[in-house]
């Protein structure tokens, strides 16, 4: 890596989600060195004011190459904030693929996810370049926490059923990423399991283990109830391409190893709840 300005960049800063990472770095690490960016150098500023560091400020927009190109040269890493990605990342990606920049984003568009893979990954890998979506809620507890867990046992594992009791809001940018991924056009499915793996890796029995669910289940180990959750169909797919590329790596989690994500609630009327208003957001959406 050139040694450039700065470690990292946020972009995106003055969202809802890049402001609580503002807040984060400026509180728990004072020796990076780190900037923010977006559209509106007035928000910028005001939150730059407002922390410790007092981090520099770039204006840059998603349409607006130059300015892109500006920041990506300065830093070593991109941080992307601001979603939805399909509609606001593509030319920076782009731009950090150019200059040989890391680039991580916290999107769940697992569609336009796959279309980086496509268009990037092969070159990138050899480059040496990261190119990491994913990096928020959506999907790093399911894909570190199924990481630690082979780690920690240390042996093949059959399966692994992640379960998320979910709180918490939902940002601007997540809600516009809902609609936005209805209309984005790609050759992919979403409902197809194993959407980012590479091509032919999986087996059969991990083909007729690996499905999106609208069951309701007792766990009883838990006293609680199982029920869809939403982010399975983002999250099941991320965990599943990290497992098929640790097999190609000799890190196997397990030849047939099979992953699944639910969400849990204490009661089943809860659950009952959540599966049938899922399965009508899934009629309109998908």
């Amino acid at each position: 890596m050139i040694n450039r300005e700065f470690d990292l960049i946020i972009f995106g800063a003055s969202g809802f989600t890049g402001q609580i990472a503002v807040k984060y770095l400026d509180k728990n690490y004072p020796d990076i060195n780190w900037a923010i960016s977006g559209r509106n150098y007035k928000k910028l500023k005001n939150i730059s004011e407002s922390t410790i560091k007092k981090p520099e400020v770039f204006v840059a927009d998603s349409k607006d190459i130059e300015s892109l190109e500006k920041i990506v040269k300065k830093t070593n890493v991109i941080a992307s904030l601001a979603g939805p990605f399909s509609k606001y990342s593509n030319n920076l990606v782009d731009q950090c693929f150019r200059h040989g920049t890391h680039y991580v984003d916290i999107t769940g568009e697992n569609l336009w996810v796959r279309d980086l893979i496509d268009k990037y990954h092969e070159e990138a890998e050899k480059k040496g370049i990261f190119i990491i979506p994913s990096c928020g809620y959506d999907s790093i507890p399911s894909d570190i926490g199924t990481y630690f867990c082979h780690k920690s046992l240390n042996q093949p594992i059959l399966s692994i059923d992640g379960y998320h009791a979910a709180n918490g809001g939902i940002s601007g940018g997540t809600t516009e990423t809902g609609f936005t991924m209805t209309d984005y056009k790609t050759k992919y499915k979403i409902g197809d399991p194993f959407l980012l793996n590479p091509k032919d890796s999986f087996t059969e029995n991990q083909k007729k283990n690996s499905k999106d669910t609208f069951s309701i289940k007792k766990i009883n180990h838990l006293n609680k109830w199982s029920a869809p959750f939403i982010m399975a169909i983002a999250n099941t797919r991320v965990v599943r391409r990290s497992a098929s590329l640790l097999e190609s790596r000799q890190q196997s989690y397990g030849s047939n190893f099979v992953y699944n994500e639910f969400m849990m609630t204490k009661k089943f009327m809860s659950a009952l709840l959540v599966t049938i208003g899922l399965a009508i957001l899934s009629t309109i959406m998908f």
